[in-house]
């Protein structure tokens, strides 16, 4: 972007949040402040990460309801309804877990947000504020959600996908720890830690080289989500092309049978996946990925899922 461009966007910005402001100190309606916070949030958004040469498309999927939708339904349980700051926060952890898995605000964030509050309208209480924003999550996060819609979503090779990153945060959630290693996955993905290689790398689990010997060589099957898990980078590079029947026992060998049986529902492994074809590997996985970001969402609030796992235990 043309630092010229960049100064305007930056003015234009800066405008839209003073007129937020003036809005607002005029007790004009949430809808024309949270419109002028969305115009403001979205340009500025939009310097910064093409400043710092990153995807402008994490607007859409982490920036829109973190900005936006979540301080203000944080502010306004807090202000308007009093709702006690623990119950709060678990009330709009579940809000904004659901907003980023499902792209709530990846479009007209500003005319969603005032959807969103228009819901709030009638309630009168913590009672009636909780079941208003409760019960729209839990018809967003439905059964078929999780059963079809999730996995379909992550039927992709996409490198951002909110489904992708949803699955990272159950992990951290999860307290996991990393494939084939004691460590968790939260200390490897520390941004404290500083190295000249990332301590955590994304291992195909049916190496590259194995399914090219096998005559498997198109990008969008082999990058699949479902095809990758986060292993320690000496480890990725022990493993090379081998195949997973093969480096399998020589890496498990010193893990119990618990550790082995955590290990295969954090990280969504199939039984008998060693003598599957790889289509059906990626649809088992696929399928199995979608329990962990749903027992990562129930760690949320530590209710008891209806339709909870045996792993809802990790």
């Amino acid at each position: 972007m043309a630092p010229g461009i960049a100064a305007m966007l930056v003015v234009v910005g800066l405008a839209a949040i003073a007129t937020a402001i003036k809005t607002r100190q005029e007790r004009a309606p949430w809808a024309s402040t949270l419109a002028a916070l969305a115009a403001a949030v979205g340009v500025l958004a939009w310097v910064l990460l093409d400043a710092l040469g990153l995807d402008v498309s994490l607007i859409a999927y982490v920036i829109a309801p973190f900005l936006l939708a979540v301080p203000v339904l944080f502010l306004v349980g807090k202000r308007d309804f009093a709702v006690p700051i623990e119950q709060l926060r678990e009330i709009v952890a579940r809000w904004f877990f659901m907003a980023a898995l499902t792209g709530r605000y990846s479009s007209s964030p500003e005319s969603q947000i005032e959807s969103d509050l228009a819901r709030l309208r009638g309630a009168s209480d913590v009672a009636t504020f909780t079941r208003a924003l409760d019960e729209v999550v839990d018809d967003t996060l439905t059964a078929d959600y999780w059963q079809i819609t999730l996995p379909n979503a992550l039927a992709t090779s996409a490198a951002r996908s909110p489904s992708l990153y949803a699955y990272y945060a159950a992990l951290n959630l999860l307290d996991a720890r990393v494939l084939l290693s004691r460590m968790r996955v939260n200390e490897l993905l520390d941004p404290a830690l500083k190295s000249k290689r990332a301590a955590l790398e994304r291992h195909h689990l049916f190496p590259k080289g194995y399914l090219r010997s096998i005559g498997i060589e198109a990008q969008p099957e082999v990058n699949q989500i479902a095809s990758y898990a986060f292993v320690e980078w000496p480890k990725n590079t022990a493993i090379s092309d081998e195949p997973p029947a093969t480096y399998w026992p020589r890496f498990t060998r010193a893990f119990d049978g618990d550790e082995l049986e955590r290990m295969c529902f954090w990280h969504a492994l199939p039984e008998r996946r060693h003598e599957m074809p790889y289509a059906d590997f990626l649809a088992a996985r696929r399928r199995l990925i979608a329990d962990v970001v749903r027992a990562g969402f129930v760690r949320l609030t530590e209710r008891t899922h209806p339709a909870q796992t045996t792993a809802g235990r990790w």
